[in-house]
């Protein structure tokens, strides 16, 4: 069958409005949806838990060694960390020292102080002899060692001057509120001892520990 000029021009124009009409149809939807892809208010949220620490410790001086120290006849020696006993004459070979204990935690701490011996005097074993007159003490300074500096609130006992070990294995309260400053955050404790004249050779030692407690 011939088809006419005629009739595929009309063909050709039905096209044309098809097409055309599918286009505005598109654009129209295209426009009237305007938050494709898009969040209105985008918010998120991060959390972050800092757990407690307590903590103390004695990395800034832990030690105390008098080193070899001489007995007098029927004399007792006051010997100290201090110096203002005997201790230049009787231990000749003593650099002064005292033990640092330092907050290092992220909380505030009463701290307690405590040895394993005491002396013959309190019936302990410490320096025992057959005159039973060894005695241990210690006395407790708010201050601390290089950038740090004192941080005890309040010193319940040793402060100023020497208290008595009295019972081994016993807590002792010294420290009160710690603070876990960054610099003012430290004590020192310095030590006595009451050496008998009769005092056994040989070597002794004692441990002292210290235990934190959280406010």
């Amino acid at each position: 069958m011939d088809i006419s000029n005629r009739a595929l021009a009309m063909f050709l124009l039905a096209a044309i409005v098809v097409s055309l009409g599918g286009t505005i149809v598109s654009l129209n939807k295209l426009d009237s949806v305007t938050t494709t892809g898009y969040v209105p208010a985008p918010t998120g949220q991060v959390n972050l838990t800092v757990n407690s620490s307590l903590s103390i410790t004695t990395e800034d001086a832990n030690g105390i060694d008098f080193g070899e120290c001489t007995t007098a006849n029927g004399v007792n020696a006051t010997i100290n960390t201090d110096d203002t006993g005997n201790t230049p004459t009787r231990c000749a070979s003593f650099n002064a020292n005292n033990i640092s204990v330092r907050n290092d935690g992220n909380v505030p701490a009463n701290v307690t102080i405590q040895a394993n011996k005491v002396g013959n005097t309190q019936g302990g074993t410490f320096l025992a002899s057959s005159s039973a007159e060894s005695e241990l003490y210690y006395k407790i300074t708010s201050e601390g060692r290089g950038a740090f500096s004192g941080g005890c609130d309040s010193i319940y006992t040793g402060a100023d001057s020497y208290s008595l070990f009295s019972t081994a294995a016993t807590e002792y309260i010294v420290c009160d509120n710690l603070t876990n400053n960054a610099e003012n955050n430290s004590f020192v404790t310095d030590f006595q001892i009451t050496l008998p004249y009769d005092a056994p050779v040989g070597q002794e030692t004692v441990t002292i520990t210290y235990t934190a407690y959280e406010i």
